[in-house]
């Protein structure tokens, strides 16, 4: 009986032991479940921007900032979280959706360009955004041995190739690019002189020929043409033939239309000069006349650029250089953008390109492309014209002032045309009141530190 007792004890105790074990575990379980950190999502909604990967992370740590997403004709302007801009220092404790917000942009575009090796030209700006400026923007080529390009947009053409000219924002919100093609350069002729003796007996030959400027200009061919058929006759080698006494006009034609001209004049070579006293001539005898000698060509020399701004000096120099009448007139393609005197003085007023034309009183002219860039300032006067009600050609300004494309405001006052403006013309909104500005006019900023500089006007 005492046996079967203990047996009982022992299975009642054995059975103790083992939910005693089980206990311990659950316990030691729940132990280690408490000890373990908690893990969090993050997800991050683009709202159609290009894809950004949700991360895990555990409780109270900070998640790294993702590279930011993208998406045509919108800027990002940051991750939100319940209406604000998330700081991504927070320490996550719980899951989150992260929103992408945008918002849109205006297009940046530059137009093609072609050029011929060794020329210039500045890249024409189609679009700009709002807020921004041509002086905002930065300018790199993808291969500096075919095409260089400045600051201000001006490309030089070095070798024969395409390159891809790509535009950027200082900011780096805008980009765009274009192409540029460097083509053969072919040396168009610019102007003609004839050369030969201006004689011929009638039934003789002379032979007139062609001097082309520039020297190493391609197409050196013309087309000659004679003005009175029946007095004399010419090939198309130039070989004039005397028919009859009295005088004709050769004329050459380029094949890009340049001309020149030369009077020629045949005689009769039967006829004989009656003997006369060398020194008492008759009074029968023709005395000779001096002819006018007409300007045959024109070239034009000096700088192809100009500053906004700016004066250039073009040389114009006549062939023949005895010609009798050498005045000259002057004229801009585009006084918008450049004007020209009689003097050939170039005066730049806006960025761009114009033909500046040399004409001689018998009509022979000469071309000659100049560009005119624009200097950026480093103090910039901006000026919004209001117009003034029931008062025409009359304007109220707006103006603010930057430096280096930074609101400027550390200045006593400025000066426009010698008329004195100080900082507080208007302190509610900086208004100057019925001034006449011109464009591209240069304005002086008297500085806090009694010092002064000059800047370019811009207007908006």
């Amino acid at each position: 009986m005492e046996k079967k007792n203990n047996k009982s004890n022992n299975k009642k105790m054995l059975i103790g032991i083992i939910i005693g074990c089980l206990i311990l575990i659950f316990i030691v379980i729940l132990l280690l479940k408490g000890c373990s950190p908690k893990v969090y999502e993050v997800n991050f909604d683009t709202n159609g921007g290009s894809k950004t990967n949700n991360v895990k992370i555990n409780e109270n740590s900070k998640i790294e900032k993702p590279d930011d997403p993208t998406k045509d004709g919108y800027i990002f302007e940051g991750w939100y979280y319940n209406g604000k801009l998330f700081d991504f220092n927070t320490k996550i404790d719980k899951n989150i959706t992260l929103e992408a917000r945008w918002r849109e942009a205006s297009t940046l575009h530059i137009g093609d360009l072609s050029l011929k090796v060794n020329g210039t030209g500045t890249l024409e700006i189609l679009s700009l955004p709002e807020g921004l400026s041509k002086e905002d923007l930065v300018f790199t080529s993808s291969d500096e041995t075919i095409a260089t390009v400045n600051e201000l947009g001006l490309v030089t053409a070095l070798k024969l190739g395409t390159v891809t000219i790509t535009v950027k924002s200082k900011t780096g919100n805008y980009s765009a690019s274009c192409t540029v093609k460097v083509l053969e350069d072919v040396v168009e002729v610019e102007s003609i002189s004839i050369n030969g003796r201006s004689t011929v007996n009638v039934g003789s030959k002379i032979k007139l020929t062609v001097k082309y400027s520039p020297e190493n200009a391609a197409n050196q061919s013309v087309k000659w043409e004679v003005d009175k058929l029946d007095i004399a006759s010419i090939d198309s080698d130039g070989n004039v033939t005397g028919l009859k006494a009295g005088t004709v006009v050769v004329t050459a034609t380029t094949s890009n239309g340049k001309t020149a001209t030369k009077k020629i004049t045949i005689k009769d070579s039967t006829t004989q000069a009656s003997p006369t006293n060398p020194e008492t001539p008759s009074a029968e005898t023709p005395q000779p006349q001096v002819s006018a000698v007409g300007v045959t060509g024109i070239t034009i020399s000096g700088d192809n650029q100009v500053a906004v701004g700016s004066n250039i000096t073009l040389v114009a120099t006549i062939n023949p250089d005895n010609a009798t009448d050498k005045s000259l007139t002057w004229e801009s393609s585009d006084n918008n953008i450049a004007s020209v005197n009689n003097n050939g003085v170039v005066t730049g007023k806006s960025a761009g390109t114009v033909t500046i034309t040399v004409r001689a009183s018998n009509g022979v002219s000469a071309n000659y492309t100049v560009t005119v860039y624009k200097v950026a300032a480093t103090y910039v006067l901006h000026l919004q014209g209001i117009p003034t009600e029931g008062i025409s050609d009359i304007y109220d300004y707006k103006f603010w002032i930057t430096k280096d494309g930074v609101v400027f405001n550390d200045y006593l006052g400025f000066k426009i045309n010698n008329h004195d403006y100080s900082k507080a013309t208007d302190s509610s909104n900086n208004k100057i009141t019925s001034v006449h500005i011109e464009a591209n006019n240069v304005a002086t900023i008297t500085l806090s530190n009694r010092t002064k500089e000059t800047m370019l006007v811009q207007f908006d």
